[in-house]
C-alpha cells in the first residue's frame, strides 16, 4: 500500500537535534560570548536542545537534576534577560 511516488522518496533527516551550535537559536547570537566575557566561565561551542534535555534528563542521576517551582524560574528568567 504505498503512495504514488513513494519510491522515489529520499529521507534526508530524521531524529531529534540534542546538540546545536551556539549562536543559532534565536535571540542566542552574542550571549554566549558576552557571558564568557563578564566572568560566566568558559564558553562551549555547542549548546544542550530542549529536545535533547528530555532525552538526556532520563540519564542524570537525581544528583544532576533540579526540581524548581515554576515561580522561581519564572524570576530567574526574568533576572536572566534583563541582565
Amino acid at each position: 500500500m504505498d503512495a504514488a511516488g513513494a519510491d522515489r522518496m529520499k529521507c534526508v533527516w530524521s531524529g531529534v537535534r540534542v546538540w546545536e551550535q551556539r549562536g543559532s537559536a534565536a535571540g542566542e547570537r552574542g550571549v554566549a560570548r558576552a557571558a564568557a566575557e563578564a566572568g560566566g566561565g568558559e564558553m562551549f561551542a555547542y549548546r544542550l536542545t530542549q529536545e535533547g534535555a528530555a532525552i538526556v534528563a532520563c540519564h542524570a542521576g537525581d544528583r544532576r537534576r533540579l526540581l524548581l517551582p515554576a515561580r522561581d524560574l519564572k524570576q530567574l528568567l526574568k533576572a536572566w534577560t534583563n541582565t
